[in-house]
C-alpha cells in the first residue's frame, strides 16, 4: 500500500482523476496472492500511458519499479484489479467507478481526490 501512495504522491499530475483499487479485507477466506516484486497499474492508452511514464523515473529513484499494463477498453482494467492481476488501474472518474461496481457487483475504491 505504501508504494500505491508514493505513486499517487509522485505523480505529477495528481489533479487527474483517482485511482481504482480493491478494499482491503479483514480476513482473508482464501490465500493471498503473492507478492509482486513491482505495483502494477492498469491504464487506458491515451493520455494516462504518457502520464505514467512520466513518473516511472521518479518512481525508480525512489525504489519503486512501475509496471504499465496496456488496455485499451474500460472495463478490463476494473476487472483486473477486483480479480487482482493488478494492483491499481487509472482512468476513470468516481461516477464511472461507482456505476461498475453496482453493475458488476465489484469492491474498487478510490485512492485519492482530484485537486
Amino acid at each position: 500500500m505504501k508504494k500505491l501512495l508514493a505513486l499517487a504522491m509522485a505523480s505529477p499530475c495528481a489533479c487527474l482523476p483517482p485511482a481504482a483499487v480493491t478494499p482491503p479485507t479483514p480476513a482473508p477466506t482464501t490465500p493471498p496472492r503473492p507478492a509482486r516484486p513491482s505495483p502494477q497499474s492498469g491504464r487506458h492508452p491515451c493520455p494516462h500511458q504518457e502520464i505514467l511514464e512520466q513518473v516511472v523515473d521518479n518512481l525508480a529513484e525512489q525504489g519503486i519499479t512501475l509496471e504499465i499494463v496496456p488496455y485499451t477498453d474500460y472495463n478490463t482494467p476494473n476487472t483486473a484489479v477486483e480479480e487482482g492481476e493488478n494492483d491499481a488501474n487509472y482512468f476513470q472518474h468516481i461516477t464511472y467507478m461507482e456505476n461498475f461496481n453496482a453493475e458488476q457487483g465489484t469492491h474498487l475504491v478510490s485512492v485519492g481526490h482530484p485537486l
